[in-house]
């Protein structure tokens, strides 16, 4: 009787059979794929929302920083070659893929005084960027934006187009309307919107970019 108590503790004792090993090695196989494909599909995902939140935090970075130069644009003053016509007044120039005004540039950048600065797309090894130009504005001279001594930044890159308008009047009296050119310099626009498109299936978004000058209107009559 002994002997048939220690033949079965022995069998119980036996462990796992060769089968029911595969069994859990297949199993456990089938754990890790699901696992580390849960875990692939998490870092896809965490990858393309922190892309999704770059590219928007580059787009409200480069309407911040339009609208807080435009909204204090101003006419800057421009001695005339000919000393009889005495000093004149530089506002905006603009077309519907680009344009140039003056404004003060910023505290933080440490240099005062107005500057001349250029908006508009140019072309890069990956493609067309929309790139802003500044430089010093001296009164003595046109503005010279995109020369040597100018600096530049890309702002956005990848840039399918670039689409500014402009509100105001053509002349004194006239009834403001849109356009999409700016070519006199004695008056300012009320308004400018600048619109930018990114090429097929780029899920970046710009919402339109309404911007009014701080000094709208005729250059003459805000230097009154």
């Amino acid at each position: 009787m002994s002997s048939r108590l220690i033949t079965g503790n022995r069998g119980r004792e036996r462990g796992f059979t060769l089968v029911e090993l595969l069994v859990a090695m297949v199993l456990l196989g089938m754990l890790s794929v699901v696992l580390f494909g849960g875990l692939r599909f998490g870092a896809r995902a965490w990858e393309a929302g922190s892309q999704r939140m770059e590219r928007s935090n580059e787009i409200e970075t480069t309407q911040s920083v339009l609208r807080r130069l435009l909204g204090t644009a101003r006419g800057a003053i421009v001695f005339e070659r000919d000393p009889d016509r005495g000093p004149g007044v530089w506002t905006m120039l603009g077309s519907r893929s680009g344009l140039s005004f003056a404004a003060p540039l910023p505290a933080h950048r440490g240099t005062g005084g107005p500057h001349g600065f250029a908006l508009g797309l140019e072309r890069q090894d990956d493609g067309r960027a929309l790139v802003l130009r500044w430089a010093l504005h001296r009164p003595e001279s046109a503005p010279d934006i995109a020369g040597e001594a100018g600096e530049a930044t890309v702002l956005l890159q990848d840039v399918a187009a670039l689409r500014i308008d402009y509100y105001g009047s053509r002349e004194m009296g006239d009834t403001a309307e849109w356009s999409d050119n700016w070519e006199d310099n004695t008056r300012m626009p009320r308004l400018v919107r600048v619109r930018v498109e990114f090429p097929t299936g780029d899920p970046r978004n710009w919402p339109d970019l309404t911007v009014a000058p701080a000094v709208a209107g005729w250059a003459s009559e805000s230097a009154g």
